[in-house]
């Protein structure tokens, strides 16, 4: 664990340093075996970094851009079973217990305390470099279902009264992250049948072929598919 520790630590360090991540990739197994020290690490990491604010200059530089992504990239690295312990404080925090989203759709986590609220925080950041908010809604597929879609179909309801085409569409991804990287798990949850109806309703909207309508209904064209090669999967499991 403590060299785990220093190699996650000098990655942190060196967040452009691409051959630390090819390094990390190749020790995938034994990072796993030590994911409480590096999953302490990247919160303490992570909270200490302050929000972007895209309008600021000095906050575009590249180098901000890699100390963003680089945690993310370090979560990616792991195995997705580090994601299936829900009593994990590191992992899940009171997510598993209690997953709030206010009524204006903001994501009730102002102060992360787990992994997960880190990644779900990112990938709804208005004020995130677009290449990490990609990742962090690919990221949260990994997220256990029972955590993720509840809080995934309060995030849609409210995006869908307040057309927020941004949420929708993040929200949405993350949708067909989890429907690939959990399958079946994602599939049978209970929630899917508001997800279902939320998708309905935005496919109703009018759109142009280019406009951000357009995008989040591609979006949910996915995960109508994704939805129909699960339940093709489930029926043969069934026969």
């Amino acid at each position: 664990p403590e060299i785990a520790g220093s190699l996650i630590d000098k990655m942190l360090a060196q967040p452009s340093n691409a051959i630390m991540v090819k390094f990390l990739s190749l020790i995938t197994e034994y990072l796993a075996e030590a994911v409480d020290v590096i999953f302490r690490r990247l919160i303490l990491y992570m909270r200490d970094q302050k929000w972007v604010d895209l309008s600021n200059e000095t906050m575009r530089p590249e180098s901000s851009l890699f100390s963003r992504i680089c945690p993310l990239l370090i979560i990616r690295l792991l195995p997705i079973t580090v994601f299936d312990d829900l009593n994990s404080n590191l992992v899940y925090g009171d997510l598993s217990r209690n997953s709030t989203v206010y009524e204006d759709g903001v994501f009730c986590n102002e102060v992360p305390d787990s992994i997960a609220a880190f990644i779900i925080n990112r990938a709804l950041s208005n004020s995130e470099f677009r290449d990490v908010q990609k990742l962090a809604a690919e990221l949260c597929g990994r997220i256990h279902p029972e955590v993720l879609i509840p809080i995934l179909c309060s995030l849609l309801e409210s995006a869908i009264d307040n057309k927020d085409v941004m949420k929708i569409k993040v929200c949405l991804f993350s949708f067909c992250s989890s429907l690939t990287f959990r399958g079946l798990d994602a599939y049978s949850y209970p929630d899917l049948i508001r997800i279902r109806k939320i998708i309905g309703n935005v496919l109703k909207w009018r759109s142009c072929n280019d406009d951000e309508v357009a995008k989040a209904q591609h979006g949910c064209i996915d995960c109508l598919a994704l939805m129909l090669c699960n339940e093709i999967k489930a029926s043969g499991i069934l026969k």
